[in-house]
């Protein structure tokens, strides 16, 4: 059935390619109510960078006519690892689409370095379950989107008084200074008298912030730093603009979930993380 579609892949999206992805995505939420980790505003804030391995095809489409049907996308935070997240409109599956879009980017992995995929998968979808349990992937972790609305924070009284600047604020909370220490990365480094404790990367795209990397220094943990540097984050987040605030964190780290329930992040989504180990993907 796939020969009536048209099948292309491209190195990167473009602005056509955005707003298309985005309308299937909705499609595909309004009918099952599941969560994508396609990390569409990453690659084109990305675009002029090395993120993905840019010598061969990274994005990968179905197309009725003029209509986008099924997408398959790579995003690479390790030049080790290939995550890959993905879609068909739902009135267009059973018919081969994903598992055509599947052949033509294992046939991408297998001519080049990456070693391991992450297929990822909403924890409710039942299309995407069965998919990946097809391919007898092995269960890698699983992480919980979280997110906190601009208000929630201020209503908990964590945020810094209006005209307030919120590293002062931290600092005469709990000695901790942080700076920016990579602009193009948005890297923050937190210290105490010269020393470095922890760190964190932030994110702002349109009014949405975006928190990775906590981390705090093994040594000091358990002191109340690591709440002290997500307290200054969002802060910080905020007087960029944001709205609402995002994190991912594993399932597992029980330790974490707590400091962000406690600061009011709520569970958004949870995500499955499986893998296949390019030793396992030859002849598939």
């Amino acid at each position: 059935m796939t020969s009536n579609y048209t099948f292309t892949a491209s190195v990167t999206i473009d602005s056509g390619h955005y707003r298309q992805i985005m309308e299937l995505e909705k499609a595909c939420r309004n009918y099952e109510d599941v969560d994508f980790k396609l990390e569409l505003d990453f690659k084109t804030s990305e675009a002029g960078k090395n993120q993905t391995d840019r010598s061969g095809r990274n994005e990968f489409f179905c197309y009725d006519h003029d209509a986008l049907v099924g997408y398959l996308g790579v995003c690479s935070f390790d030049s080790a690892v290939w995550e890959i997240n993905g879609m068909v409109r739902p009135d267009y599956r059973k018919q081969g689409i994903f598992t055509e879009l599947f052949r033509r980017l294992l046939d991408e992995f297998n001519a080049r370095s990456p070693q391991e995929l992450l297929l990822l998968s909403d924890k409710k979808s039942a299309s995407g379950l069965r998919f990946i349990e097809r391919l007898h992937a092995n269960y890698h972790h699983a992480e919980y989107d979280m997110v906190l609305n601009a208000s929630d924070f201020e209503q908990h009284g964590e945020f810094v008084e209006h005209g307030g600047d919120s590293s002062s604020l931290l600092r005469s909370k709990s000695t901790l200074d942080v700076q920016e220490t990579d602009a193009e990365e948005h890297m923050f480094t937190g210290t105490i008298a010269g020393k470095i404790i922890g760190s964190v990367r932030l994110e702002l795209l349109s009014d949405e912030g975006g928190i990775y990397a906590l981390e705090i220094v093994p040594e000091y943990r358990g002191h109340g730093y690591g709440r002290a540097l997500l307290n200054w984050s969002i802060a910080k987040l905020i007087s960029m603009g944001a709205k609402t605030i995002i994190l991912q964190v594993d399932t597992d780290n029980a330790r974490a979930l707590n400091l962000y329930t406690s600061t009011g992040f709520v569970e958004e989504s949870a995500m499955l993380y499986y893998s296949l180990r390019k030793s396992l993907t030859k002849g598939n």
